[in-house]
């Protein structure tokens, strides 16, 4: 049983670290094309 319980709890938090390198990865994406949008306009 306790193995069992460790084996979920490290697959919770594994789930919400990709939850939080996903959303990373599209936030920097949004910002990147912010900035070249910003360039083209000048």
């Amino acid at each position: 049983i306790q193995t069992n319980l460790i084996q979920t709890n490290l697959i919770q938090t594994n789930l919400i670290q990709t939850d939080l390198i996903q959303t990373n990865l599209i936030q920097t994406n949004l910002i990147q094309t912010n900035l070249i949008d910003q360039k083209t306009r000048l």
